[in-house]
């Protein structure tokens, strides 16, 4: 006997099935720990907050009329800004808590799947097939997997290339000197104005009155210009 298929004898043997009743104690009691613990954090916050909001008015009474005297529209604008940012951090610490709430809960969803899973897996099998596709299984999951995080690693590695090659390109855009990018415009600009306007064809004037009309409009506005 081999030692993968004598550890396969020993899974078999051990099953892992928790029993519905176990879970739902289990899950009852992480609710309540985590809602103690959301409680909890609500009190601090509260304590905190009334603690800051008592300094604040010692502070005022302390200093009295001349608080008063020196107060200003600047004054109650940094005050405010002061309260707003002690909000704010408050705000973030609870959502941090409430988000890490989440997570353990996401995780032990996992768990309990993987756990169910785990146990249907390792149960005893009621016939030598189903074992055997067991086997089989297993045998094309450990072909599999490596296969797939080195593709997935291959993926991550393009991607941070074609990242840094977009980043460099980035780079040498706006280290080009902008006057560059006008250059050959105004030069073609420039070229045209500076050509010469050549006169029509009989032949052209006939087939074209439009065209005989703006060549003419341009030659007298450009004799007009060369006069003045």
């Amino acid at each position: 006997m081999t030692e993968s298929s004598f550890g396969r004898d020993l899974t078999r043997r051990h099953q892992l099935v928790t029993p519905s009743t176990v879970k739902a104690i289990i899950s009852k009691i992480e609710a309540a720990q985590l809602k103690r613990a959301q409680e909890d954090i609500s009190i601090q916050l509260s304590d905190i907050l009334g603690n800051v909001n008592d300094v604040i008015n010692r502070f005022q009474e302390d200093l009295g009329s001349d608080l008063k005297e020196r107060k200003n529209n600047q004054g109650e604008q940094e005050k405010g800004k002061k309260r707003f940012d002690l909000l704010e951090k408050i705000a973030s610490f609870s959502k941090a808590a409430e988000t890490k709430e989440r997570n353990l809960y996401e995780i032990l969803n996992w768990m309990s799947e993987w756990g169910d899973n785990l146990s249907y897996e390792t149960k005893p099998k009621e016939s030598e097939k189903e074992c055997d596709k067991q086997d089989e299984w297993v045998e094309v999951m450990e072909r599999v997997l490596p296969l797939s995080l080195i593709a997935t690693e291959g993926g991550i590695e393009s991607l941070i290339s074609l990242c840094s090659n977009l980043i460099e390109e980035q780079k040498k855009r706006k280290l080009r000197p902008k006057g560059n990018f006008w250059k050959a415009w105004r030069e073609k600009i420039l070229h045209k104005s500076s050509s010469p306007l050549q006169p029509l064809s009989p032949e052209q004037m006939l087939k074209d009155r439009n065209t005989t009309n703006a060549k003419d409009s341009a030659e007298k506005g450009r004799e007009v210009r060369e006069r003045s």
